[in-house]
């Protein structure tokens, strides 16, 4: 990828200080691919020989990951800042380790439950210590460009290797899934000894020889929450955090469910290794869906950086564009019931869900303070905390009502003798599984409006000036 620094070379994207870091977070994220596509189906998709939980228990177990998972940094934060990232990452990595070990050997719901916990604490802790990392290793010339490598990456290693490896593991056995992630985080720790930017800078910054203060840390956290030009716009953005869980952990229930994919089987020619059997029988397996959103992002997130930093849009502007993106995304996958739909709205979300993720990553960036790093970008989850914790709890209880195919023929009666086919085509007309996202939509739509109010208020209300 050396041709990267060949058409941005004032960026220095790809330099040695970054490659070690750039290849843990790689496989991380690899592995977490793995789960985060396996994950929903093997715990309540019903006839494939996974859990077979109720929609609602998912929903409790999805919940209490977001927390964990996105509040713990938060109070991390000052231990990741005064141990060093790279030791954090050294631990983090170590204990997600373990979490993929337990999810490997134990079907139990209790150990199951445990195993996500750790996973949770320190997932959280090493997503934090390598933004923060990497925004520091990087901290002379940090630019939107080096976001947009971040997020090319990252997506990059998904779909050449996350997305073919999560549906090759998948066909094995569920173990092998969780095997299989495990082995990526183990390479990834050995990587990590090849890290040493980060205890240069902080030596270089005297900071390892001071002590934690608790007391200075809760003050820090504070000035945070006084920061209301800071603080609105990552609450607003709680609403792109619901529409991203039911995108990752709802949507493939869904498609596994209710999308005929024939169209695209038809018109295109797609191989029978690329599908599944199915209630609609043999389909596109929900996987390579999702490659559509990575491989959207590797093709357009240096293109899209560029038109936006060429017309200087502003952060929150470049948020509220990519919030609007999202929801016409979401709401084309759920509101049809055909592939060509479904593919169309995958595109669109994946261009919002890119500028989102780009731009609250600089967001945190720009209001950073020497020193604080860790507890500018963990302050971030406040708003992914909201919005998994929203969308687990209301989208799984909701979910089960309108949306899950096994329990609406379960709670009605159906003319048995039709074909599968014939019933789901039946359920759709009369049940209408796709209202299931309209309220989701309409919180989107609040967010907007908020952080329209917030633009427009720091430019004194000039229209003009809103881009």
């Amino acid at each position: 990828m050396a041709f990267i620094n060949t058409i941005y070379p004032k960026q220095n994207l790809l330099n040695f200080n970054n490659l070690p870091l750039l290849l843990i977070i790689s496989l991380e994220r690899i592995s977490w691919w793995i789960l985060i596509i396996q994950f929903p189906i093997y715990l309540t998709q019903k006839g494939i020989n996974g859990l077979n939980w109720e929609q609602i228990h998912k929903g409790y177990l999805y919940s209490v990951w977001a927390i964990v998972q996105n509040i713990s940094p938060i109070f991390l934060a000052f231990i990741i800042d005064k141990i060093g990232k790279e030791t954090s990452i050294k631990i983090s990595l170590s204990f997600i380790f373990l979490s993929y070990l337990l999810l490997s050997y134990f079907g139990n719901g209790y150990l199951i439950s445990i195993a996500i916990f750790i996973f949770a604490v320190f997932s959280g802790s090493l997503k934090v210590s390598t933004l923060s990392l990497y925004s520091k290793i990087n901290s002379k010339n940090i630019s939107k460009y080096h976001w947009a490598f971040y997020v090319f990456i990252i997506n990059f290693s998904i779909f050449f290797i996350g997305t073919p490896l999560a549906f090759y593991l998948k066909s094995i056995s569920w173990s092998a899934v969780f095997l299989g992630s495990a082995f990526c985080i183990l390479v990834a720790y050995f990587i990590s000894y090849l890290l040493n930017s980060d205890t240069k800078i902080v030596e270089n910054e005297g900071i390892t020889t001071q002590k934690v203060n608790i007391s200075t840390e809760i003050d820090n956290l504070k000035s945070i929450l006084k920061n209301k030009n800071y603080v609105i716009p990552i609450i607003a953005m709680s609403s792109f955090y619901i529409i991203y869980m039911i995108f990752y952990e709802y949507l493939p229930n869904y498609i596994f469910d209710w999308i005929n994919t024939n169209d695209l089987i038809t018109k295109f020619g797609v191989s029978d290794k690329l599908q599944i059997e199915t209630s609609l029988g043999q389909q596109i397996s929900y996987e390579w869906f999702y490659n559509l959103n990575t491989g959207s992002i590797i093709l357009l997130i240096f293109p899209i950086t560029f038109i936006i930093h060429k017309f200087k849009t502003n952060t929150i502007s470049a948020l509220i564009l990519g919030l609007i993106l999202v929801m016409i995304g979401v709401y084309l996958c759920f509101a049809f019931n055909f592939g060509l739909a479904l593919s169309i709205g995958i595109l669109i979300y994946t261009l919002g869900e890119m500028i989102c993720n780009l731009f609250l990553i600089k967001w945190a960036e720009e209001n950073t303070t020497p020193n604080n790093e860790a507890k500018y970008f963990g302050f971030l989850n406040i708003a992914s905390t909201i919005g998994y914790v929203i969308a687990s709890i209301f989208g799984s209880i909701y979910f089960k009502q309108i949306a899950e195919k096994s329990s609406i023929i379960k709670a009605n009666n159906f003319n048995y003798k039709l074909t599968n086919l014939q019933i789901t085509n039946e359920l759709w007309d009369k049940f209408q599984p796709y209202t299931y996202i309209y309220p989701f939509i309409i919180i989107g739509i609040i967010s907007v409006i908020v952080l329209v109010v917030v633009r427009m208020k720091k430019n004194n209300f000039n229209v003009k000036s809103f881009l």
